[in-house]
């Protein structure tokens, strides 16, 4: 796999051509997004793999332990793509947020690192 970052590019076509490039090495392109506009973009070019990722990298925004930007954006997600909702997932009730809203997965990272893991792994297991 590879993560293509929206935010890390200047246009759709960068990210169709990193889309394309990794389809024809034999990658998974997970194509990720934080707005509406890189939604477009996911749907334009096709992605298949989606991350939407709850905080705002450009700014270096800190986990604010919300799935608020997952559940404005999925609707509007590619048809028939996998997404996946990351960061900002502090607690198991963050997670079934997300995944209610239709999310297939969700990536923990922050919640982990401070030590919330087993709070988090024993309601899953």
């Amino acid at each position: 796999m590879v993560l293509l970052i929206c935010s890390a590019v200047k246009d759709v076509n960068d990210v169709g051509r990193l889309h394309d490039k990794a389809l024809s090495i034999g990658l998974k392109p997970v194509v990720e997004v934080h707005t509406a506009s890189q939604m477009c973009w996911a749907r334009e070019i096709g992605a298949k793999i989606v991350g939407i990722n709850n905080k705002d990298i450009t700014v270096l925004e800190k986990d604010d332990g919300t799935v608020s930007t997952t559940l404005e954006l999925i609707p509007d997600a590619p048809k028939d793509a996998f997404i996946i909702s990351e960061s900002g997932i502090y607690s198991p009730k963050d997670a079934q947020t997300a995944l209610a809203f239709g999310a297939n997965a969700v990536i923990v990272g922050t919640a982990f690192w401070q030590g919330r893991f087993d709070s988090i792994m024993s309601d899953f297991l």
